[in-house]
């Protein structure tokens, strides 16, 4: 099962971010069965940036990873066997 977590301005997302840089649909988060988490940039102007280059296709996260939508940036935390897989905002 995949879970999707969309990052941009629209209401319907569940990380919201209220910056005029911040498309309407910017960026989509993964989670696929084994629970590797995939990052992928919606934005033909804004691009979501993984440790200071922009991606152009969907990349899997490793433990470590900073991503960035507009100037907002994010750090990835894997999961281990007894916490949960999360994000954080820096």
């Amino acid at each position: 099962m995949f879970r999707l977590l969309p990052c941009h301005r629209h209401t319907d997302c569940q990380v919201r971010i209220q910056l005029p840089h911040v498309s309407t649909h910017h960026t989509r988060l993964t989670v696929d069965e084994n629970d590797g988490v995939w990052i992928e940039n919606l934005s033909e102007i804004n691009h979501t940036v993984v440790n200071t280059v922009a991606i152009q296709e969907r990349l899997k996260l490793k433990h470590g990873d900073i991503f960035m939508i507009s100037d907002r940036s994010f750090r990835y935390e894997a999961p281990t066997a007894t916490l949960a897989t999360k994000v954080s905002c820096d």
